[in-house]
């Protein structure tokens, strides 16, 4: 959670926490759930210097909440005039898609 990131950013300057994101085009009523982990540099260093599995990372350099969201903006931003299908196939590569792997009926 939150507030367990934090403690462990203050005493190791390592930072990671899992979110989860509805996130959907503006003229949409609804919106898709995205999940990922927000991680600082130090944190992806050390998980590949321990040679751990990583999970789906966003990667930020200030530990706060804007700096989590403006993270997934870009991600959003980096397929213009896209589809919503083309934006939300962007974003399942980076972060966990409630659909991914889901084949329609």
């Amino acid at each position: 959670d939150w507030d367990t990131s934090l403690e462990q950013y203050d005493r190791t300057g390592l930072f990671s926490c899992y979110f989860q994101a509805s996130i959907g085009p503006d003229d949409a009523g609804g919106a898709e759930v995205f999940g990922f982990t927000a991680c600082n540099r130090e944190w992806l260093e050390r998980m590949i210097e321990k040679n751990q599995g990583l999970p789906k990372l966003v990667v930020v350099n200030d530990v706060s909440f804007e700096a989590v969201e403006h993270a997934v903006e870009i991600v959003c931003a980096a397929v213009p005039h896209a589809s919503w299908d083309e934006v939300s196939n962007k974003l399942a590569e980076v972060m966990d898609w409630e659909f991914e792997g889901h084949s329609p009926v």
